[in-house]
């Protein structure tokens, strides 16, 4: 017998695990058993499934969703051999759980997707405990997993698997990873209506920029392009992204929410001229390195602000590196605070009336903003 792998699916989801079981032979040319339970026995079922892998020659284990989208069939012929892998939970559940459970976060996975080898040392063994402590709660068969699997010390490598594209990237864990399985193509289906969703909104958004500002963007951005300044670092993608790509540039767009940036890399596919990043809201943004001839701070939210200025990471992150920066919602008692200390710091604002409020603040490229005034009158 070959090596298989398993799904478990309860009766409302039959129909989606038998599609994932039929991708996953169709990718990987492995067989797949399909083990029915009853609705409220999934959790517990998943942990008696997994020990009883030797017997069976299981290899895999996914949850259904994990194959609806991008196939990883490469990353499921590296796992052959002694590894336990899956995703982790988001970062906030990680923290809580390891203090209730004691067990090392970074040691955290899902059951989402597992390779395992049923040989592995200590293997069923903690799967033994994990479905012992697993008695009082039918629903933590994740969280006593990892709990059992750090008590026997399996050791347990982390890649991507399951429903999880809204993950936190603590840990070392970057959401790329999470993109390579889920934005490729989400199929129309009920269970991933949210990730679909959530990528209109981003796109689409009316409580971003409203219409006039996204003219105004687009005719600022054309004179900036005809002068040669293409490059563009966009912190809070949005409708404000498909203006400055229709315009011409080259956009390396920062979102500070895992949760968003999942979404845009759900939507953006194949865009040449956009690079998407998920960054931190904290000194020097992560190491942010990009190219810049001019930046455009609209996120993250208002309400993460530094002594009361909003969006002050992302302005002294553009202002060390360009001389022109248009910021949104400039009208806010936050972002009034920013613009009143890059006054201080010698910069130079233009304020654009729209509804939300844009602000040009500039120093040093006075060629660029006389250009500005004579296209688009300017006051």
């Amino acid at each position: 017998m070959g090596i298989r792998a398993v799904t478990v699916v309860s009766p409302e989801f039959e129909p989606l695990g038998f599609e994932a079981a039929h991708r996953f032979w169709q990718f990987t040319g492995i067989e797949v058993d399909v083990v029915r339970c009853s609705p409220t026995e999934g959790h517990r079922v998943k942990l008696q499934t997994l020990r009883d892998a030797a017997k069976s020659n299981w290899r895999f284990f996914f949850d259904a969703d994990c194959w609806l989208v991008r196939p990883c069939h490469e990353q499921v012929r590296s796992l052959l051999g002694p590894w336990v892998a899956g995703a982790p939970i988001p970062g906030v559940m990680a923290d809580f759980q390891a203090r209730e459970y004691g067990f090392d976060p970074r040691c955290r996975i899902t059951s989402g997707f597992l390779a395992f080898d049923p040989s592995l040392p200590s293997l069923n063994a903690a799967l033994d405990l994990a479905l012992d402590l697993q008695a009082p709660d039918a629903n933590r068969d994740e969280v006593y997993l990892n709990a059992a699997l750090h008590h026997f010390q399996v050791p347990v490598r982390v890649i991507d698997g399951g429903w999880n594209w809204y993950l936190s990237y603590a840990y070392g864990y970057h959401p790329n990873v999470i993109w390579a399985v889920h934005a490729g193509g989400c199929p129309v289906s009920e269970r991933f209506s949210m990730l679909v969703n959530a990528s209109r909104q981003v796109t689409t958004d009316t409580w971003g920029l409203d219409d006039r500002e996204v003219a105004w963007l687009g005719k600022i951005a054309g004179v900036l392009v005809a002068r040669g300044m293409r490059e563009v670092v966009e912190f809070g993608p949005g409708r404000s992204t498909v203006a400055l790509l229709a315009a011409g540039c080259r956009v390396t767009s920062c979102e500070a929410s895992p949760q968003f940036y999942c979404a845009l890399r759900a939507a953006y596919v194949d865009q040449p001229d956009l690079t998407l990043l998920l960054t931190r809201h904290e000194p020097g943004l992560s190491g942010l390195n990009a190219a810049v001839d001019w930046a455009l701070v609209d996120g993250p939210l208002g309400s993460l602000q530094v002594d009361g200025k909003a969006r002050w990471h992302q302005l002294t992150w553009s202002a060390a590196r360009c001389g022109l920066i248009l910021l949104h919602d400039a009208r806010r008692d936050g972002e009034q605070r920013s613009i009143q200390a890059m006054r201080a710091d010698g910069w130079n604002v233009i304020n654009i009336a729209t509804p939300r409020g844009f602000a040009l603040l500039w120093r040093g490229c006075e060629d660029v903003i006389e250009a500005l005034r004579s296209s688009l009158a300017f006051p």
